[in-house]
């Protein structure tokens, strides 16, 4: 039997990430009007998005 996927998920960056990656999430936020975890949902579904159509371009036809 499976265990049921957790609907929560905490996020910590390491110390040197950190003043790196929380401005460029506040940008893309406020440029998107997104909150931070629709930005993180978002980019997670395009890099998906992206190997998926990569995946596709390297079969040959």
């Amino acid at each position: 039997m499976q265990k049921p996927l957790s609907q929560r998920f905490q996020l910590t960056y390491k110390r040197r990430e950190a003043p790196v990656y929380v401005p460029m999430e506040y940008k893309l936020m406020d440029a998107l009007g997104l909150t931070r975890c629709d930005l993180h949902r978002l980019a997670l579904k395009e890099l998906h998005n992206r190997l998926e159509k990569s995946k596709v371009d390297l079969i040959p036809v």
